[in-house]
C-alpha cells in the first residue's frame, strides 16, 4: 500500500513540476507528508530533487529559511546527478526566497545562473526570471528599474506561453504594483483588477495580492476606510492560504494607515505584530518600516523604547 502511495505521489510531483513555477505553492498535508517521506530515503535521484523543489515552494511564505535550505539542497543534488531541468527549478525557487529576505547579491547571481539554463531547457521561464528581477529591484527601493523589468516580462515574446498561474499572473500583479509605486493609480487599478479577475477563476489563493494593491491605491487617494477594508480582506485570504510572509507586509501597511488616522493603538498593534512576524523570517524591508513606525509611536510616551525601535529599523538597512 505504501509503495502504491509513493508511486502516485511521484506521478503528482512529476506533473506538478512540469506545470508550476517557483512562487508559493499550496498543497494538502497528505502530499506534503509523502514528499517528506521521499526525503527520508537515501535515494539521490531526480525524485528527490522534485521533492526538495516542491517542499521549498510550500514553505516559501511561512518558513523562508527552511525553503532556502531545501532549494539549495536541490540545486546541489541536481548538479551532482547532472539534472539541469531540476537545477533550474530549484534555482528559481531560491531566487524568490533570496529576494524576499533581502539577500540581493545571491538573488542576482542565482538569477544569472538560472537564465543561462532556461535559454537551453525552458525558454519561457525567462518571463518568470524577469519578473524576479522586478521583485528584486522593488525590494531594493528602485521603483523605476523594477517597473522596467515588469514591463519587459509583460511584453516578452513568450509571455503567453509562460505558466498562466505563477508566470503570467505574477507578471500582471507586478505591473500593477509598479504602477502603484510610481503613483500612476489608474493604471495600477486596471492591472490589479485584471489580476483579481484571473485570481477568482484560476488562483483563489492569490486574491489577497491584488486586493493589497487596491488598498494602497485607496490610501493614496485618501479613502482610508476603504483602504483598511481592502487590506483586512487581503489579510484574511493570506491567512487561509498560510501566506504568513504576505500577512506581515499587509500588517505594516495597515499600521501606517491607522497612524495617518491618528488611531495610535491600532497602529501600534499591527506594527508590533508585523515586526514580530517579520523578524524570524528576516524580512528586512518589513522590519525596517514597522520598527520605524513604532519608533514614531513611542517617541513621546517612551523615548528609550522609541530609540530601540529606531536602532532596529536602522540595523535592517545593513
Amino acid at each position: 500500500m505504501k509503495t502504491i502511495k509513493t508511486i502516485l505521489t511521484l506521478i503528482f510531483v512529476l506533473g506538478t513540476l512540469v506545470k508550476m513555477h517557483a512562487q508559493p505553492l499550496l498543497m494538502n498535508q497528505t502530499v506534503i507528508d509523502s514528499l517528506t517521506e521521499i526525503l527520508k530515503t537515501q535515494n539521490q535521484d531526480t525524485n528527490r530533487v522534485h521533492a526538495l523543489y516542491l517542499l521549498s515552494r510550500v514553505y516559501t511564505m511561512s518558513n523562508n529559511i527552511q525553503a532556502i535550505k531545501l532549494s539549495e539542497e536541490g540545486i546541489a543534488l541536481a548538479k551532482q546527478i547532472n539534472y539541469p531541468v531540476g537545477e533550474l527549478k530549484c534555482l528559481e525557487a531560491s531566487i524568490f526566497c533570496y529576494a524576499l529576505t533581502g539577500a540581493f547579491e545571491k538573488s542576482l547571481k542565482t538569477n544569472y545562473d538560472a537564465t543561462q539554463l532556461c535559454k537551453k531547457y525552458a525558454p519561457a521561464d525567462e518571463v518568470y526570471l524577469m519578473n524576479m528581477m522586478c521583485l528584486l529591484y522593488q525590494k531594493l527601493g528602485d521603483d523605476k528599474e523594477a517597473f522596467n523589468w515588469s514591463i519587459k516580462a509583460y511584453h516578452h515574446p513568450l509571455f503567453e506561453k509562460a505558466d498562466p498561474e505563477l508566470g503570467g499572473w505574477a507578471v500582471v500583479l507586478e505591473v500593477g504594483q509598479q504602477y502603484e509605486k510610481l503613483n500612476q493609480l489608474d493604471s495600477a487599478v486596471y492591472y490589479a483588477e485584471k489580476c483579481l479577475a484571473f485570481s477568482k477563476i484560476n488562483f483563489p489563493a492569490g486574491l489577497g495580492y491584488p486586493l493589497a494593491i487596491l488598498s494602497r491605491v485607496s490610501a493614496k487617494r485618501g479613502n482610508l476606510d476603504e483602504a483598511i477594508k481592502l487590506n483586512k480582506q487581503s489579510i484574511e485570504i493570506h491567512k487561509s492560504s498560510h501566506f504568513d510572509y504576505a500577512i506581515f507586509e499587509n500588517e505594516t501597511e495597515l499600521a501606517q494607515i491607522y497612524y495617518q488616522q491618528n488611531k495610535l493603538d491600532s497602529a501600534q498593534k499591527y506594527a508590533a505584530s508585523s515586526l514580530a512576524g517579520a523578524t524570524p523570517m528576516k524580512n528586512f524591508p518589513v522590519i525596517r518600516s514597522s520598527a520605524y513606525l513604532l519608533s514614531k509611536i513611542y517617541e513621546n510616551k517612551n523615548p528609550s523604547q522609541s530609540l530601540q525601535f529606531l536602532k532596529t529599523s536602522v540595523a535592517a538597512n545593513d
